[in-house]
């Protein structure tokens, strides 16, 4: 069992979580962008939610391949 837990394994799987997140969150800022435009009674604001989206998204995605990274 200990061996199935090698250093590889492990960061293959960590890389596998983090392409899945990344995946998620362009999958969920398409939906999101389309849902907020679509239906928006004022497009300033639909605007803003997704730059505020992408940018979160962005600084917790480069915080994780960061750590990816170093470690």
């Amino acid at each position: 069992m200990i061996a199935a837990l090698s250093s590889g394994a492990v960061e293959t799987g960590l890389w596998v979580v983090f392409f899945a997140a990344l995946a998620l969150a362009v999958c969920l800022g398409l939906i999101l962008a389309y849902h907020w435009f679509v239906h928006a009674h004022n497009t300033v604001m639909s605007a803003l939610a997704l730059a505020i989206y992408i940018a979160v998204s962005f600084l917790l995605l480069s915080a994780m391949a960061g750590a990816l990274l170093i470690a």
